[in-house]
Formats: structure tokens, C-alpha cells, sequence
């Protein structure tokens, strides 16, 4: 009985360790999927095609769960100006990957990304004075004086009102009117 006892134990732990061992590598299937769907998205990116891209990289990134992907998703997120999926992706590959080479490189372009973000949803809800566009080095335009505060309005106002008023002074008649009728004592 003992025998038997050790046996089962031995075969328990070659069972175990054959479970750990095809969960800890992919599925080479996953793998063959992941790689397909990652040289589709690069050459969808490469045209600037950069929605479908990020459907092959998710898609790539469902079959293995590979940091790289979610960095690539961001890229193409960043390339359609949709910001906060940018960020999303951005931010999962750091929590994924901490000790990323391009480290610096992302936490830079996701400050760049929140700063865009703000200036869109600033202009967006037309606050009173939007950020500026750090990317933006065109002079910014000075605002256009109301109608009523510019040069040429005022002076015809001034010269309409002079008009009417001589034309009042010039149309009134300069003999009274009385109850007894038109008399003018001028003759």
C-alpha cells in the first residue's frame, strides 16, 4: 500500500506541474493569433489606418497578454486625437510593465495628452479663456472690439444725430400757432 500511496503522489505532482507549466506558457495557438493579428495591425499603421491598428492590437493583445500591445493601442489612440483611451492605454502599459526602457518617453506623452485633453474640453465648453495650445506657436488672434465700440460707428452716429437734427430745425415753422387762427403780424 505504501507503494501505491507514493505513486499517486508522484503522479499528483507530475499533473500539478504539467498544469503550471502550460499556464505559465502560452498556448502556441494564442501566440500564432497574437503574431498574426500584431503584423496586421503594423502594416494598417504603417498607411495610417490607425483605427483598424488598434482593433489588431487589442485583438492581439486578447491572445497574449503582452505589455507591448498595450503601448502600440496607445499610439494609435494618440494618432486618432481620442485622448482619454490614449491615457487608458498608456498608463495599463506602465502598470504592466514598470521597468519599461521608454518609461520616461510615455509619461511625457501622457502629460502632453492630458494637456490636450484639457484644451479640447476647455474649448468644448467654451470657458472663459481656454489654455493655450503648447504645440500651437501661431500668434493667437486679439479679440475684435464690439461694433458699437469702433471708430466708424461712432462717427456716423455722430453725424446721423447732427442730420436729424438739423433736419428738425430746418422743417419747424417759425410763425405760432394761436386758437385765433394763422395771423401774421409781420405785415
Amino acid at each position: 500500500m505504501p507503494k501505491l500511496a507514493t505513486i499517486l503522489a508522484i503522479l499528483v505532482a507530475i499533473t500539478a506541474t504539467s498544469v503550471a507549466r502550460a499556464q505559465s506558457q502560452p498556448d502556441a495557438d494564442a501566440t500564432a493569433q497574437a503574431r498574426e493579428h500584431f503584423e496586421r495591425a503594423e502594416r494598417l499603421f504603417s498607411i495610417g489606418k490607425f483605427e483598424q491598428a488598434a482593433a489588431r492590437y487589442e485583438a492581439a493583445y486578447d491572445a497574449a497578454q503582452l505589455p507591448e500591445f498595450l503601448f502600440n493601442i496607445g499610439q494609435c489612440y494618440r494618432q486618432l486625437q481620442r485622448y482619454d483611451q490614449a491615457i487608458f492605454a498608456y498608463q495599463k502599459y506602465l502598470q504592466e510593465k514598470p521597468d519599461a526602457l521608454n518609461r520616461e518617453y510615455v509619461e511625457r506623452t501622457i502629460a502632453e495628452l492630458e494637456q490636450k485633453r484639457d484644451l479640447e474640453a476647455s474649448r468644448r465648453l467654451r470657458l472663459t479663456e481656454p489654455l493655450a495650445d503648447p504645440s500651437d506657436d501661431r500668434p493667437q488672434p486679439v479679440p475684435a472690439k464690439p461694433v458699437y465700440k469702433r471708430w466708424w460707428f461712432i462717427t456716423g452716429a455722430v453725424v446721423l444725430a447732427g442730420a436729424v437734427t438739423t433736419g428738425i430745425a430746418i422743417t419747424r415753422h417759425s410763425t405760432p400757432s394761436s386758437d385765433l387762427g394763422e395771423l401774421d403780424f409781420r405785415k
